[in-house]
């Protein structure tokens, strides 16, 4: 895998992120990725400013509106640093501000300086365990589905989501006295990892567990080569925050969703 300096280009992690989230259709126009995924997550189904406009902006709005009227989908356009200079024709058009999240990324090589040692309260609750597999598998899934909470309605989409990542993945699992707790997925490309939907059981939350998966997920990417580490985690989540910034983290740049609310 390709060494990579950590960065801070946002349009480098948001080409990641397309596709260690793909979408199941998308159309390239004039500049924007039209992105379609029947309507599971907004990062699937969402306009995404990818180059320069030759167009007018509001007829290219029109078109997308159109669009995802088409598809029995909201029209949902991503405010990434790219798309700013259409965020305040959108929100003069009716479209409210939502889920702002922050991009952030680590150099690996100092986050294990910075982690290497640090305690953790799991380690009283039971045996710890943790496995990293590379393929998606039945059970894993479940866990993933079940304490992310998704609904049953969208788990097949989900499932397709999955199934079209192209680059090598790495389902964690967390568990205590062989029962799961906690899981997550990363997605390795070009000496990156991006880490998705990390998430511990309800009942096991604030004692450690979600920094013993990244932990441990992290380390099996430098394994296979990856020099840097990246995520994306909602600005409201300042527990997630709290442990991302204590593994190394730090903020690459913010998003928002523009939506009719």
């Amino acid at each position: 895998m390709k060494a990579v300096v950590f960065q801070k280009d946002s349009l480098f992690y948001e080409m990641l992120g397309f596709n260690t989230h793909p979408c199941l259709e998308e159309e390239l126009y004039d500049g924007w990725l039209l992105r379609f995924a029947e309507g599971y997550t907004k990062r699937a189904n969402s306009v995404n400013v990818v180059g320069e406009s030759t167009m007018p902006v509001a007829e290219k709005v029109k078109h997308c509106e159109e669009k995802y009227t088409e598809y029995n989908l909201q029209p949902v356009f991503k405010i990434a640093p790219m798309a700013l200079e259409i965020d305040e024709l959108l929100e003069e058009r009716g479209y409210s501000a939502v889920d702002k999240t922050n991009v952030m990324a680590v150099d690996l090589a100092k986050q294990v300086r910075e982690t290497q040692g640090n305690g953790c309260k799991a380690t009283e609750i039971g045996e710890i365990s943790v496995t990293v597999e590379e393929k998606f598998t039945e059970t894993w899934q479940y866990y993933y589905f079940t304490f992310n909470k998704v609904s049953p309605v969208h788990v097949p989409t989900a499932k397709k989501i999955q199934a079209k990542i192209t680059n090598p993945v790495l389902c964690t699992t967390v568990y205590v006295d062989k029962k799961a707790v906690a899981c997550g997925l990363g997605v390795l490309e070009q000496g990156c990892v991006g880490l998705l939907d990390i998430v511990v059981k309800e009942e096991y939350r604030g004692c450690g567990f979600g920094k013993v998966l990244c932990q441990a997920l992290l380390e099996k990417a430098k394994e296979k080569g990856a020099t840097v580490g990246y995520l994306q985690v909602v600005d409201s989540n300042t527990v997630a925050k709290k442990l991302y910034k204590s593994l190394g983290f730090e903020d690459v740049y913010s998003y928002w969703y523009r939506v009719k609310v």
